[in-house]
């Protein structure tokens, strides 16, 4: 963990007495936690893997005042909200990190109006600054502090002096970095990434739709590898036409019309891929690639932990029943 105060950065106390205008420009802490390191140089492969161009770099620290990126441990990722690919890809991003909050201990998200922390999504009106970047941050909120000794105070920056209006919660005077900041993505965080990119293009028109209740699911669904093992590997799916599903970790599902063993790798030339999300309450959806003239999504019941038989309806075919190879 890593901790940075105003007095570390500027060399005077924050307060009435301190010096104004103070200078923003050349302050910044080029410090980057290891996670916000791994997580740069993941995003830096995303294009070749398939994910849309940013609209500009990511970064991983900044200038300013104490904030999340001037103790390095924050990453804003830059895909704008105005054009539909870029939101797309950045909604994914977003649920993918909500998947795996468990393992990579993010404290908090903010994209599109919308803010996210550890339990929940709610939705932020007035929030202009995040409609350009995925800010994602690994912030201990609880041991950081601010004051409200001031009300507004002055400051350079780009050789202009302004204002700045301190809320009412008072200006970040020292800020420290969580436990998740000191470890890593893993192993299980970044092939699930590098799915995400390679579908990246099939899943626009989906992804780009995506708001609060979607992001909300996420949160529902289960979010450790071990809640799900009994879902993990090769379902016969039959609906008077015989299937089989092979379902992952990380939410991706892929089928086939060639009968495996129980125990075989994944599909090779899978006939479709798609995403799936399971909740606690038995509800397990998929949502394929579009394929054959629509994007079809297959809802099961009764998916619950051990199960070894499930029902399901479809939005574009008859009712489904999938059964657990052994």
């Amino acid at each position: 963990m890593a901790t940075v105060t105003w007095r570390d950065l500027f060399a005077f106390e924050y307060g009435p007495g301190m010096p104004q205008p103070v200078d923003l420009a050349s302050k910044s802490q080029p410090y980057q936690s290891p996670i916000v390191r791994e997580l740069l140089a993941l995003l830096s492969r995303a294009t070749g893997l398939g994910a849309p161009s940013p609209t500009g770099p990511a970064e991983g620290w900044g200038r300013g005042a104490v904030t999340p990126h001037n103790i390095g441990a924050a990453v804003d990722i830059r895909y704008h909200t105005n054009n539909e690919t870029t939101r797309a890809f950045a909604n994914s991003l977003i649920d993918l990190f909500i998947r795996h909050r468990g393992s990579l201990g993010w404290a908090y998200i903010s994209y599109n109006y919308m803010h996210f922390d550890g339990n929940r999504v709610n939705e932020a009106a007035g929030d202009k600054e995040h409609q350009d970047h995925v800010h994602i941050d690994w912030v201990d909120y609880a041991r950081s502090k601010r004051s409200t000794a001031l009300s507004s105070f002055t400051y350079r920056e780009n050789n202009v002096v302004q204002t700045k209006k301190v809320d009412s919660g008072g200006q970040w005077v020292s800020m420290t970095s969580n436990g998740g900041a000191d470890g890593g993505l893993g192993a299980a965080f970044t092939s699930a990434f590098e799915r995400v990119c390679a579908n990246a293009s099939a899943n626009v028109a989906r992804h780009a739709r995506f708001n609060a209740s979607d992001f909300a699911a996420a949160y529902r669904g289960a979010d450790s590898d071990s809640e799900l093992a009994w879902l993990y590997g090769w379902w016969t799916v039959w609906d008077s036409n015989t299937y089989y599903y092979y379902f992952g970790s990380n939410g991706f599902v892929q089928y086939t019309k060639t009968k495996p063993g129980a125990k075989s790798p994944p599909p090779s030339q899978p006939r479709n891929r798609g995403m799936y999300s399971c909740s606690r309450e038995g509800v397990l959806v998929i949502d394929w690639n579009p394929a054959d003239g629509g994007a079809t999504r297959e809802t099961f019941r009764n998916a619950f932990h051990g199960a070894q038989s499930m029902n399901a309806t479809s939005n574009r075919y008859g009712p489904l029943v999938g059964t657990k190879m052994v």
